[in-house]
């Protein structure tokens, strides 16, 4: 999926382009100089288990039953600088993001993940007619997902994109769709990351 490269190529580079778990503190100030810093306040990667319980939390998938397997780097909240290290943490969230994906859209899970967004997935998992309801969750999800407020629209557009793509135009239905979305959340550095702001 073109998502996922795009996704993994900015991930390289983030972690290519940090050392030591937090950006900005350039000058010994938490925000530097770095825009991607909200406020003072530094930007630090999710440890694993920072990880798992945001995942429980959100999507009600204990920590036991998740296959997070990151690299040991990650349960200090560190990051590797070097290529191979990075390539393989990339592929660790990607593994997990797709299981937890699949687990949660799942027909029994399905009508519990939708029920904040106020809509139900659509009799025979139509994607273009579960579309207003993907937009919906997805209007819901992210902001919880990403712990803003808000989310801005150019974000929302691409998560949406990402459903139709999958869910619309490749055919695969309305909860393949929102679980490629969800694969995308998982995965995306305002998840991963805390501090960072879109």
């Amino acid at each position: 999926m073109k998502a996922r490269s795009t996704w993994s190529a900015a991930f390289a580079l983030v972690l290519a382009g940090c050392g030591g778990g937090s950006l900005g503190q350039e000058n010994g100030t938490a925000g530097g100089s770095n825009p991607g810093t909200a406020g003072n306040q530094p930007i630090t990667k999710l440890t694993a288990a920072e990880y798992a319980d945001s995942v429980n939390v959100l999507l009600g998938v204990s920590p036991s039953t998740q296959s997070v397997a990151l690299t040991s780097n990650s349960t200090a909240g560190g990051l590797a600088a070097d290529v191979a290290s990075a390539d393989a943490m990339a592929q660790a969230y990607h593994a997990s993001a797709v299981a937890i994906a699949t687990t949660v859209t799942s027909s029994a899970r399905l009508a519990t993940l939708l029920e904040d967004a106020r809509c139900a997935a659509p009799t025979g998992d139509s994607g273009s007619v579960g579309a207003a309801c993907a937009t919906a969750f997805i209007a819901e999800f992210a902001p919880l997902a990403f712990r803003q407020t808000t989310v801005d629209a150019p974000t929302l557009a691409g998560l949406t994109g990402v459903y139709k793509a999958v869910a619309v135009t490749q055919g695969a239905g309305f909860s393949r769709g929102v679980a490629a979305v969800l694969e995308e959340i998982l995965q995306s550095p305002y998840f991963l990351y805390k501090g960072l702001s879109g």
